[in-house]
């Protein structure tokens, strides 16, 4: 009996861990094009970021793409205190925090969100959230880095965020 209680808390521990998405879901995300391979579809979130004001003196500034529908709202959120900037799509929340780094140390917050660009991606049946943002430090080529989450299925569960960075392309 208590040989199969540990297996089941194995197994319940292993299967709430998020999988890491697919390096050619990572890597569109970064390219933010056409994909290329036609297993993933890209939707672009285009146009300029408002900043809404939540109140009088806002906890958090919300920032969302113009293109946002009504089915998919997406966005990020931003409280001026290091580790609480999350990326946002309905009610799942990823903390930038918490995000698993995949090839460089994660920032805690956007570098800027006006070079920031916001697009949903679909690949297996699965859809993933994606936040590019091209990154400039002195001294150094520009870059661009990437927040991606595969969109849980049950309602209010947290995203997973993994953190990707690359040269800028060309």
């Amino acid at each position: 009996m208590r040989a199969a209680s540990a297996l089941l808390l194995v197994c319940s521990a292993s299967c709430s861990v998020a999988q890491q998405p697919p390096r050619v879901v990572i890597d569109t995300c970064l390219a933010f094009g056409p994909p290329e391979s036609s297993a993933v579809a890209i939707l672009p979130l285009r146009g300029r970021l408002q900043d809404m004001d939540t109140g009088a003196q806002p906890a958090y500034r919300l920032f969302l793409p113009d293109g946002d529908n009504k089915t998919w709202r997406v966005g990020y959120a931003t409280a001026g205190v290091e580790g609480a900037d999350y990326l946002f799509v309905n009610s799942h929340r990823g903390y930038l925090a918490q995000a698993v780094s995949l090839d460089a140390p994660v920032p805690r917050t956007v570098q800027s969100l006006r070079n920031a660009s916001f697009a949903l991606l679909r690949h297996e049946g699965w859809r993933y959230v994606c936040m590019m943002e091209q990154r400039s430090s002195a001294g150094r080529a520009p870059g661009r880095s990437a927040f991606v989450a595969r969109i849980p299925s049950r309602m209010g569960t947290d995203l997973q965020l993994f953190y990707a960075s690359s040269a800028h392309p060309g």
